[in-house]
């Protein structure tokens, strides 16, 4: 994983236009939800929060887990931790002691991609997630669609000003593809005062290409049925040639 989102919680929320992300996602989490009877959620690989906070205000049971210390203490900073939502220190791929199961269980934002080393490590952290999710409940998986990509095109995917402590600053957020492999490449240049000469700094994040295929296939052999793909928050179909996401719905067999 990138250092930029290990350790850079102040420039992570400034990334995303976070009002404008979660109307846009609220009204797919609250259909899936009220489908499949969701009272409680982990949120894997949370961030600074947003997601989890808004689940909670919805009055559902909600823990959001990161690997990132820096992250979970932004989280517990801007949403405070209350009996319907805490925060954990985890690593999606090390469930097993959290000690409880969900209705839902949540990974989005690319975070499947960006931080596994390899479809191994994918799979180790997807078997993960499946053990906290109780039979009958739902898995919520999200991708970046990197197939859409022709190899070597470079996509812009953001020229946005930041709001450092002092000064100024930009950020700059590239995309391109080689084979299977993704690269995310964030250049941030800032200088502390308008006359100081620009500094700047490169961060490289590698999100592998996980196919929808075996997506579907790598579910269904830990255990889940009913997997749907979708290309957008509209629920849309999935298309590998032009959807710009790959979001997986799955249920988990048996009944709890």
């Amino acid at each position: 994983m990138s250092d930029l989102f290990q350790n850079g919680a102040a420039y992570y929320d400034q990334m995303v236009d976070w009002q404008r992300r979660l109307e846009r996602e609220a009204p797919f989490y609250r259909r899936v939800f009220e489908q499949h009877d969701v009272r409680s959620v982990l949120d894997c690989a949370c961030g600074t929060g947003h997601h989890a906070a808004m689940f909670a205000g919805w009055g559902l049971a909600v823990t959001g887990a990161d690997l990132s210390e820096e992250m979970i203490q932004q989280a517990r900073t801007q949403h405070d931790e209350h009996s319907r939502l805490r925060w954990l220190v985890r690593s999606f791929g090390d469930l097993s002691d959290i000690g409880e199961q969900f209705d839902a269980v949540i990974c989005v934002g690319n975070s499947l991609a960006l931080a596994a080393n390899g479809k191994q490590a994918c799979r180790d952290a997807l078997a993960s997630m499946a053990a906290v999710v109780r039979p009958g409940g739902l898995l919520i998986v999200h991708v970046l669609n990197i197939w859409r990509v022709a190899p070597g095109e470079m996509v812009v995917q953001k020229l946005i000003p930041l709001t450092p402590e002092s000064g100024e600053a930009l950020l700059l957020k590239l995309f391109h593809r080689v084979g299977s492999q993704g690269y995310v490449d964030t250049v941030i240049a800032s200088r502390p005062e308008a006359r100081a000469a620009w500094r700047s700094e490169h961060h490289t994040a590698r999100p592998i290409g996980l196919r929808a295929a075996w997506l579907r296939r790598t579910l269904a052999e830990l255990g889940f049925a009913r997997i749907d793909l979708w290309g957008d928050y509209q629920f849309t179909r999935y298309r590998a040639d032009r959807s710009v996401d790959l979001i997986v719905t799955a249920v988990k067999a048996g009944r709890s």
